[in-house]
């Protein structure tokens, strides 16, 4: 068990010793743009080179702009996101593998980093999203405070023995033992509690709150859109995004900024979890419709009338 931070950290260190021990270079690290920041942190940390890639309106990594950017004749560090941090994208592991097919890097490793879909996706129909035997990744990061609902960051990182092999063990005589992790503190206790955590909710108890998750963000969206407020939520997420309501709203219920041009300028989103209850979603519907639906001048001049409201 790891922290937030550290699960990163920890794809991208196996992924750059892994490459340097099949071509002896230091990798290009890949990684859309609306990707969680700290990967940026983590390239300059490392002192590796960071290709951010363009994203698209939904969030997603733009394939021809991957494309464009990949360096065959460099190892390919490719972070893929699977669960955006404000629009709850996920990148097309096909179509980046088809790229990569085609383009024919020297070495590939990818990491997945599902912090939040990680957790539920495995609980619903679209769990072939993060089966290693469907689609192909090479190391994959899940957060434990999130859809698990830790009182800890904490996080879950998982590769194949083979990868694990490749990084320096560093063998520590009063352990007994070679040690794979970055930071020589582990929590135990957080390894309990996901035991306990297992055992007390059963496969059952995640499928029926990964099933309200979902449903309950897509009632959030229908709600929005029944009020005229511009809504967005990506397949497979549970985060709905819309324009930002008065500073009153933002504070009241706590709401994350951000600015997209392409949809209007500013915007807010909300993380449907177990505890976001249509009681709740009603309420924050009656609030906004108490304030009224932001004005044209509210908005950028760019017109995002005809853009869809849920992207498929």
């Amino acid at each position: 068990m790891q922290t937030q931070f550290t699960k990163y950290l920890h794809g991208m260190y196996f992924g750059v010793k892994y490459l340097l021990g099949k071509t002896r270079q230091l990798p290009i690290v890949y990684v859309s743009e609306e990707a969680h920041y700290s990967i940026k942190r983590i390239a300059d940390l490392q002192n590796l080179e960071l290709r951010l890639i363009k994203t698209d309106e939904t969030g997603k990594m733009i394939i021809s702009e991957f494309e464009k950017a990949l360096d065959p004749s460099k190892p390919a560090l490719v972070v893929i996101a699977m669960g955006t941090t404000f629009k709850g994208a996920i990148d097309d592991q096909a179509a980046i593998d088809a790229v990569l097919r085609k383009k024919k890097p020297v070495a590939v490793f990818r990491h997945v980093d599902a912090a939040l879909f990680g957790g539920y996706l495995p609980f619903t129909k679209y769990k072939k999203l993060v089966d290693r035997r469907v689609v192909h990744f090479d190391s994959i990061a899940v957060s434990g405070h999130k859809f698990f609902g830790f009182d800890e960051p904490m996080g879950i990182f998982i590769t194949t023995k083979e990868i694990k092999d490749q990084t320096n063990p560093f063998k520590v005589s009063y352990l007994n033992e070679a040690v794979p992790t970055i930071t020589c503190s582990r929590n135990a206790l957080s390894a309990l509690k996901f035991w306990w955590k297992i055992k007390k909710t059963g496969t059952k108890g995640f499928k029926e709150q990964a099933k309200a998750i979902l449903d309950n963000a897509q009632y959030l969206e229908d709600q929005l859109n029944k009020i005229g407020y511009k809504a967005w939520q990506n397949d497979y997420s549970n985060t709905v995004y819309f324009h930002r309501p008065s500073e009153r709203i933002m504070k009241k219920y706590a709401l994350a900024p951000e600015y997209d041009e392409r949809l209007g300028g500013k915007m807010a989103h909300i993380v449907v979890m177990q505890h976001t209850t249509r009681k709740f979603i009603d309420e924050f519907i009656e609030d906004l419709k108490a304030e009224g639906v932001p004005e044209p001048s509210y908005l950028m001049e760019k017109d995002v009338e005809s853009k869809p409201r849920h992207w498929h």
